[in-house]
């Protein structure tokens, strides 16, 4: 293999590798405020209800909190488990030295190692993906009920800190389903890589095997 072809896979290798850390840091971050979300949501309703004497009707809403909590929570502890795989993987690839010094077997066993990672944390990642995409949804259609309350307010008449509170919160809430469904998609096209690649090397095991067979 020649230093070109070994500096273009080193190069993709090392994109892989940011790319997959840097969207499992934010997939961390977003975990992190989705379950602090619910917990504000929850103490707010459940407060509201005890200050109302409704304390044996738990709030709707207040129910919705602690399932985000919850959730948010689990995706936390997935998050972290997914991204200490790619920091060993990062560090191990780090440590191969300058690009010059890198080998075929150094950039083929860091491949290996990446596949190796993706098979032992396909579960979490597609499970990380199903909650980011339902995640924007859910955020999504919060935006919309809260930009039509925002917009009804606005027509009743509200003063200037009023309406610029609540431009920001919309705007957060819809940047937040945005992101999720950014992080949705990294994943998604991360997985379907892998999986391609992972079902290549099946094929050739297969072929191996077949060909060895006719060697007895």
């Amino acid at each position: 293999m020649t230093n070109k072809s070994n500096n273009k896979i080193y190069n993709r290798i090392e994109s892989e590798i940011r790319a997959l850390f840097g969207v499992t840091v934010i997939n961390l971050v977003m975990a992190a405020l989705l379950m602090g979300i619910g917990i504000s949501i929850a103490i707010t309703q459940i407060t509201q209800a005890l200050d109302g004497g409704n304390w044996l009707i738990i709030p709707f809403a207040a129910i919705l909190g602690l399932v985000c909590a919850g959730v948010g929570i689990w995706w936390i502890i997935s998050t972290v488990s997914v991204l200490e795989s790619v920091s060993n993987i990062q560090d191990q690839f780090s440590s191969l030295g300058p690009r010059k010094s890198v080998t075929e077997i150094d950039l083929t066993q860091s491949i290996v190692q990446l596949l190796a990672t993706y098979r032992l944390n396909k579960p979490k990642i597609k499970q990380m993906m199903k909650v980011s995409y339902w995640a924007g949804i859910l955020f999504a259609f919060g935006g919309m009920l809260q930009g039509f309350a925002f917009f009804i307010q606005y027509l009743d008449g509200m003063d200037g800190l009023e309406l610029l509170t609540g431009i920001v919160g919309l705007s957060v809430i819809l940047s937040m389903s945005v992101v999720f469904f950014l992080v949705h998609r990294k994943y998604q096209s991360y997985s379907r890589v892998y999986d391609r690649r992972i079902s290549k090397n099946k094929e050739s095991e297969n072929t191996l095997k077949e060909s060895m067979g006719g060697l007895e």
